[in-house]
């Protein structure tokens, strides 16, 4: 590991800090704190079902996509590979010492060559490349999917809310605060991650 991956786990560990809290917001007290104890127990289990569900999927595809190498050279590649007849001699990795196939390149924070690179991710702390580019994609349809099941089954919850905020003759409520505060960043991950998402597609149909 080089220096700038061991730097770069803070994101993934927020990703990790921000994932327990939706869901101590989401389960303890939305669901139970909230439909619980208005004596809607079977609201709060209609809901906390799908989240389950959505997030299982979504952390696991995270998960993959973390820990999944990207894929790097081979070490066949040592020497020059044999090239058919008119064809076009490999670039050479001055840093790795081996050549390496095309779309390929060198990543600083991982400290080698990537097959397929894309990019390197920080909320991944790993490139994304030949090996884990379906998990990435799998993990950006959840992260959309998450999030707006999270922004549309909150928005009740919200709504309610709001009045207790407003109103200055009561204490605040600070649980519905944090469902404020967790809807409106649903919100805003829901437009950016849903941008890349369609634009990784589009990278996909066009097998760049």
């Amino acid at each position: 590991w080089t220096w700038k991956k061991i730097a770069g786990l803070f994101i993934p560990l927020l990703v990790l800090a921000i994932l327990g809290w939706v869901y101590y917001v989401y389960i303890v007290l939305m669901c139970a704190g909230f439909y619980g104890a208005l004596g809607y127990p079977v609201v709060a289990v209609i809901l906390a079902v799908p989240f389950h569900i959505v997030l299982f999927f979504f952390v696991w595809s995270w998960t993959a996509s973390v820990f999944r190498s990207p894929g790097s050279v081979p070490p066949s590649w040592k020497s020059p590979p044999e090239l058919p007849e008119g064809g076009r001699t490999p670039r050479y990795c001055q840093i790795c010492d081996h050549y390496k196939p095309e779309r390929a390149h060198h990543c600083s924070t991982c400290g080698e060559c990537v097959l397929k690179m894309d990019h390197h991710c920080p909320w991944l702390n790993n490139c994304v490349g030949f090996r884990n580019y379906k998990f990435f994609i799998q993990f950006l349809s959840y992260a959309v999917l998450l999030c707006v099941y999270v922004l549309l089954s909150s928005l009740h919850r919200v709504i309610a809310g709001m009045s207790s905020v407003g109103d200055y003759t009561r204490p605040v409520d600070t649980a519905s605060l944090q469902c404020m505060i967790m809807a409106l960043i649903a919100l805003s991950f829901t437009g950016g991650v849903l941008f890349l998402l369609a634009y990784h597609i589009k990278l996909v149909r066009k097998n760049m």
